[in-house]
C-alpha cells in the first residue's frame, strides 16, 4: 500500500485547518472531494478545482482526512460515513480528540477492516497555509509510512508516537507544556 498523487482523497471539514490542508493538497496535484457541514464552507475549494462530496460516495476515496472540531462532531460524522466504508481504506485523523473517543472510532473502523490514524497537528492556521505542521501519528506503521507523500505536503515533520490513541495523548502533552509554559511567562512578567 502505498499512496500517491492518483490517490483519490476525501477530505471532510473545511473549517479554518482543514481548508488549508486541502488547499495545500489541490495545489501539490492531488484529487480532492471536499465536504462540510456547511457546504458553502466548501465553495472556494470547488473554485480551486475540489469535487464537492456527498458522504454517500465515500466508498470511492481509498484515503479520507477528516479535520473536525471536536468528539461530538468527529463521532456524528463517522456515524454517517460508516455505513458506506469499504475494507481497505485509510482514515487519518487531523482533528484533537480525546484518547477516549480515537480508539472507540479505531475500534469501529477496524469492523469494516478500515485503518484509523490519529493525526493531530501543532502549527495553527499559519503551519496549514505553509505546509509545516507537525504531526503526532498514531496507529499502524506501514500506513503512516504509506502515506508519507500526503503527510510531506501538510507537515515538516511527522512522528509516530506508536498504535491508536497515542497520537492524540502527544497531542495533549504538547497543548499542557505550551499552557504552562504560557502560564510561567505571564507570572514572570507580572513579577518583573
Amino acid at each position: 500500500m502505498l499512496f500517491n498523487r492518483e490517490s483519490k482523497i476525501a477530505f471532510l471539514g473545511m473549517g479554518l485547518m482543514g481548508s488549508r490542508m486541502a488547499t495545500r493538497l489541490l495545489q501539490a496535484g492531488f484529487q480532492v472531494a471536499v465536504w462540510n457541514r456547511t457546504t458553502t464552507a466548501c465553495d472556494p475549494l470547488i473554485a480551486m478545482g475540489a469535487l464537492a462530496l456527498s458522504l454517500e460516495q465515500i466508498s470511492d476515496y481509498p484515503v479520507i482526512l477528516t479535520c473536525l472540531a471536536d468528539d461530538q462532531a468527529m463521532a456524528a460524522v463517522f456515524a454517517q460515513i460508516a455505513p458506506f466504508l469499504v475494507a481497505g481504506q485509510v482514515i487519518v485523523d487531523f482533528s484533537s480528540l480525546s484518547v477516549a473517543q480515537t480508539l472507540l472510532l479505531a475500534e469501529q473502523a477496524q469492523t469494516k477492516q478500515v485503518n484509523w490514524i490519529d493525526s493531530p497537528v501543532s502549527g495553527g492556521t499559519a503551519g496549514a497555509e505553509q505546509g509545516n505542521l507537525v504531526i503526532f501519528a498514531g496507529g499502524n506503521r506501514a500506513v503512516i509510512d504509506a502515506l508519507s507523500l500526503i503527510y510531506k505536503v501538510l507537515s515538516q515533520r511527522v512522528t509516530r508516537m506508536g498504535n491508536n490513541g497515542t497520537g492524540q495523548a502527544t497531542k495533549i502533552c504538547n497543548q499542557l507544556i505550551v499552557a504552562a509554559n504560557s502560564t510561567l511567562i505571564a507570572e514572570a512578567v507580572a513579577l518583573a
